[in-house]
């Protein structure tokens, strides 16, 4: 009876790490200050430095960029981050869809997502990470996940969003002007 009281306790530590740590990607998106490249191009659409995600997959993403953007536009969609710098001062450099479902957003390592957009501009996002209605968006951090906003939210989910951050090894720092 007691080995298997310890091995329920550590179960969700070792779901976790199960989970979320598989390297088989559908799509490797690599970010630059002024393009990104794509290798897979499965599900992605993108312009410059805005990508798109438009099919359910498992998507890793690095790189530096000071204004890119990446939107999600499907179900069952895992993003593993990985040594990436990412942010924008003209709108959410993370934006989820409405009516998305099982969307997981994976920290792997040294991850920095900011917003920069200034508090009165017309038809920003004022969030580093926006997820619209009914969607429902599960984080996790393996090492240290950094989300900052100067305008407005860090995080903001809309109306009826689900949002889960995960028990496992990394921490996570939420910074922003009025709300985490």
């Amino acid at each position: 009876m007691r080995g298997d009281f310890i091995f329920l306790l550590f179960l969700p530590c070792i779901l976790c790490m199960i989970e979320n740590l598989d390297d088989n990607y559908d799509t490797i998106i690599e970010f630059k200050e002024d393009n990104v490249t794509v290798s897979g191009e499965i599900g992605v659409e993108y312009d410059g430095t805005r990508v798109n995600i438009t099919e359910s997959g498992s998507y890793l993403v690095t790189g530096i960029c000071d204004e890119g953007t990446i939107n999600i536009y499907s179900h069952s969609v895992n993003l593993y981050l990985d040594n990436l710098e990412l942010s924008s001062s003209i709108t959410s450099p993370i934006y989820i869809s409405k009516h998305l479902k099982d969307i997981k957003i994976i920290a792997l390592n040294n991850v920095n997502i900011s917003d920069y957009e200034e508090i009165d501009s017309s038809g920003g996002d004022c969030a580093a990470i926006k997820i619209k209605k009914k969607s429902s968006v599960s984080f996790y951090s393996h090492n240290t996940f950094y989300i900052n906003s100067t305008c407005k939210n860090a995080i903001k989910g809309a109306s009826q969003a689900t949002l889960t951050f995960e028990d496992c090894s990394g921490k996570y720092r939420i910074d922003s002007f009025f709300n985490g």
